[in-house]
C-alpha cells in the first residue's frame, strides 16, 4: 500500500481550493506539465487529457464504491494524487489501483465498438490504450508499481525488488524517449516522462521534516 506524509501547510508553490470535505491543491510543476503538453501536440492533447480524466474518474468510482472517501486531490508534475480517509484493507486496495487502466480500456473499448471515424476520437483511443500501458509498468509511482508493491508486502526484499523494478523502468522510458525525440525531432512526451521518473527515484526525492499526518494515497 502506498503512503504519502502530509501536513496542514502548504508549499509556496501551490493553490489551494475546496470546502471542507474535499481539497484541491494545484502545483506549478502540473500547470508547466500541461501547459508544455499543449505547447508540444497542439489543441490535439485536449484529447489525451480526456483519456487522463477518463482514469482518473475511474479510480474515484472504485474508491466510493469501496466505501472509501477522497480528502484531498492533490494536481502535480507527475498527475494526480488522490488521498484517502482511512487505509483499505489490501483486496480493495487493488481494486482501486487496477480500476484506472481498467478504466481506459474501457473508454478504448467505447470508441472501437462505436466505430468512431475521426482523428480527435482516434486520439483519444491511442491515449487511453498509452496510459494504460503506461500505468502498468512497475514503477512505484505508476498504479503497476503500487500493485506489485502491494503484493510483496514489507521488508527488505520487497524494497530491493521496488528498486530495482524503478530503475530499470526509468532508463528503458528514458531511453526510448530520447531515442524517439533524437530520430523525429518532434514530440519529446516520451522523454518527459522518463525525466519525470527519474525525478521520483528515492535518491532524487528530498526528505521533507515536519511532517506527522500518513494517509493513504492513490495516482
Amino acid at each position: 500500500m502506498s503512503a504519502s506524509t502530509t501536513s496542514s501547510r502548504h508549499s509556496p508553490d501551490r493553490a489551494a481550493c475546496g470546502s471542507r470535505g474535499l481539497r484541491f491543491d494545484v502545483g506549478v510543476p502540473f500547470l508547466l506539465s500541461l501547459g508544455m503538453l499543449m505547447f508540444v501536440s497542439g489543441g490535439l492533447a485536449v484529447w489525451a487529457v480526456f483519456a487522463a480524466l477518463a482514469h482518473e474518474a475511474a479510480h474515484l468510482l472504485a474508491i466510493y464504491a469501496c466505501g472509501f472517501r477522497v480528502r484531498r486531490v492533490s494536481l502535480h508534475g507527475g498527475g494526480v494524487r488522490m488521498e484517502l480517509n482511512a487505509e483499505p484493507p489490501k483486496a480493495k486496495a487493488a481494486l482501486i489501483l487496477a480500476s484506472g487502466c481498467f478504466g481506459n480500456l474501457l473508454a478504448a473499448g467505447a470508441v472501437k465498438a462505436f466505430g468512431v471515424a475521426s482523428l480527435r476520437w482516434y486520439i483519444f483511443y491511442g491515449a487511453s490504450l498509452l496510459l494504460c500501458a503506461l500505468n502498468a509498468l512497475p514503477h512505484s509511482s505508476l498504479d503497476g508499481g503500487k500493485l506489485l508493491r502491494l503484493a510483496l508486502g514489507e521488508g527488505r526484499k520487497a524494497a530491493v525488488t521496488t528498486f530495482v523494478c524503478d530503475v530499470a523502468v526509468t532508463f528503458l522510458l528514458t531511453a526510448a524517449g530520447a531515442l524517439v525525440f533524437l530520430k523525429c525531432g518532434k514530440n519529446p512526451t516520451a522523454l518527459l516522462l522518463g525525466l519525470c521518473l527519474v525525478a521520483k527515484l528515492p535518491v532524487f526525492r528530498a526528505r521533507k521534516s515536519g511532517m506527522a499526518v500518513q494517509n493513504p494515497t492513490y495516482p
